[in-house]
């Protein structure tokens, strides 16, 4: 099957690739900060999405997303496997399914996440 292989720095971070794709993608995207006390929003991702069933069902596979820094080098290897890391999530998303793309322990992050904006705009002084 065709794959996947993310390195970072030399180092192979993730192996993504699944027996039924129609689609399957790395998207690297940087996203600047709207406040000056946070940080840019940089990252690497692998999606894909896979083939139709016969009851015309779809559904998208994710792995986890790779948080980027200034001066990281990002490789990506197109390889033939028998075998690749699982994702972190597939899930449905046709007509009648519409199933959350997030785990649960990415949603908590991500709440996590809008407290600490919320916090840095609303109490300045207190820190991060």
């Amino acid at each position: 099957m065709l794959a996947f292989e993310i390195l970072l720095n030399g180092e192979t971070k993730v192996l993504a690739g699944f027996e039924d794709w129609e689609i399957l993608s790395a998207i690297l995207s940087a996203r600047r900060a709207q406040e000056e006390s946070a940080d840019d929003d940089l990252e690497i991702s692998v999606r894909g999405l896979a083939l139709i069933k016969v009851e015309g069902q779809r559904e998208h596979v994710r792995w986890e997303r790779l948080r980027l820094s200034v001066g990281d080098e990002v490789t990506i290897r197109l390889l033939d496997v028998s075998k690749a890391d699982a994702p972190k999530k597939r899930y449905r998303s046709d007509r009648e399914v519409q199933e959350n793309p997030f785990t649960d322990e990415e949603i908590l992050e991500m709440q996590r996440e809008t407290y600490l904006e919320l916090k840095r705009k609303f109490e300045p002084n207190s820190g991060k």
